[in-house]
């Protein structure tokens, strides 16, 4: 999920680690099916737990949430067109 924050095309990027990753430990139809959901959700977990502790720690606010606008601008991404994520995540493990 984090490899989509440094590159212009969170799409290619989850795609081209999925497909390197079942190129070395080949994953099951099942896991390949809900992979994009599991990206998608652990970015959610990383923004939402973000601005949960920049409540609670207020003087830290701009360190814990330096990477809120990326991890935003990922999702955007990411879950703006699930069903071609999905589909590149399919075809690279294939």
């Amino acid at each position: 999920a984090y490899a989509t924050l440094a590159g212009p095309d969170p799409v290619s990027t989850v795609a081209a680690m999925m497909g390197a990753y079942h190129r070395c430990h080949p994953l099951s139809p099942d896991e390949i099916a809900i992979a994009a959901d599991l990206v998608i959700g652990r970015l959610v977990q990383s923004y939402t737990i973000g601005l949960w502790r920049s409540r609670l720690h207020p003087d830290n606010r701009d360190y814990i949430l330096i990477h809120s606008q990326p991890v935003r601008t990922a999702l955007d991404a990411l879950a703006g067109d699930l069903r071609t994520l999905r589909t590149r995540i399919e075809d690279a493990c294939t």
